[in-house]
């Protein structure tokens, strides 16, 4: 017993002090950001428009200035088979959902002109049900990129559903 938590203790400190869990995945550098908060999923019907807001932390060392080189944007997403699981900065499946969003592949950009580090920014975009979506559970997947290099900054997992009754 006494092997195993000496075991399990390393263990669990290694991954503690890993570097590739504390920094993010071929982000350039002093790009980096946490997920803070998001608005609720949303049950639509045909026809429906609705809106999500995230909000992610900027914890890198950078300033994300909107229409500049260090722009960030939220990417959209989409899931793909191992080992990758996920592509960023792709054609969006729901396309025929958007109503306000920057473009085909980015759902929107800050809402702030600047988002210094340590500050909040937010990310808003609408969706509009078509008539012909069957019923069920849409996912709009969705990372925060450089928007000169389309890097995720760090992947985080995040979505926003729609559940269409």
């Amino acid at each position: 017993m006494r092997r195993l938590r000496v075991v399990m203790l390393a263990l669990i400190s290694a991954l503690v002090a890993s570097p590739a869990l504390a920094t993010p995945l071929n982000a350039p550098v002093g790009y980096d950001a946490d997920y803070a908060s998001e608005s609720a999923f949303l049950t639509l019907h045909h026809g429906d428009t609705g809106t999500f807001q995230v909000l992610f932390v900027n914890t890198g060392t950078v300033s994300w200035v909107r229409g500049s080189g260090t722009e960030v944007g939220l990417s959209i997403c989409v899931d793909t088979p191992a080992p990758q699981h996920l592509r960023c900065n792709v054609l969006s499946p729901y396309a025929d959902w958007a109503v306000n969003w920057v473009s085909p592949r980015l759902y929107a950009g800050t809402t702030q002109s600047v988002t210094s580090p340590g500050l909040l920014a937010t990310f808003v975009f609408s969706v509009k049900v078509p008539i012909d979506a069957p019923a069920g559970d849409y996912y709009f997947r969705g990372e925060v990129v450089q928007l000169a290099t389309g890097t995720v900054l760090h992947p985080v997992g995040y979505y926003a559903l729609v559940t269409v009754q």
